[in-house]
């Protein structure tokens, strides 16, 4: 194994675009399967769901690992953009979790209860349209801590909750 596989910064930078770039692609399938009303591609899109926001259980626990690493390399206006991230990602990742866990209901519940399928499949077609704007939200103040051309607004105030890091 490369040793940079094992820096957990280089392990969050390869991942962290699971939940966003697989959400779209499945939220998309998703949409399309469900409008063609073909059960089959909706199991498919489903699971693309389900691990697309179940990345974020991987996705967090690299950036956690990588946060203080990662806060003695960031320049003094990024800094306030590395704790907005953090915080960002601890409010979001919650309904990323519902929604893994929706999609993999929503999957295996039997076809006898047809509505109950339906509005499961629907449900989570919503909240994954939800969790990608979320993960937007997120890679925000993600991309502003060390790319300074992206820094259009100020920096957020410093929340007042703390982390643990």
């Amino acid at each position: 194994m490369p040793p940079e596989l094992q820096i957990p910064a280089y392990q969050h930078l390869l991942i962290n675009h699971i939940p966003i770039i697989g959400l779209a692609f499945a939220a998309l399938s998703l949409g399309v399967a469900l409008l063609m009303r073909n059960r089959p591609a909706q199991l498919i899109a489903l699971g693309l769901v389900c691990v697309s926001a179940a990345s974020m259980v991987v996705v967090n626990r690299t950036g956690h690992e990588a946060f203080e690493q990662l806060r003695t390399l960031v320049d003094d206006p990024g800094a306030p953009w590395m704790d907005a991230h953090l915080d960002r990602a601890e409010k979001a990742t919650p309904v990323f979790y519902a929604l893994a866990v929706l999609a993999l209901v929503a999957a295996l519940l039997p076809r006898r209860w047809p509505r109950i399928v339906v509005a499961l499949t629907v449900g989570s077609f919503v909240l994954a349209l939800v969790c990608f704007g979320l993960s937007a939200w997120i890679a925000k103040a993600g991309g502003q801590i060390r790319h300074p051309e992206l820094r259009a607004s100020a920096a957020p105030s410093p929340a007042p909750s703390e982390h643990h890091h």
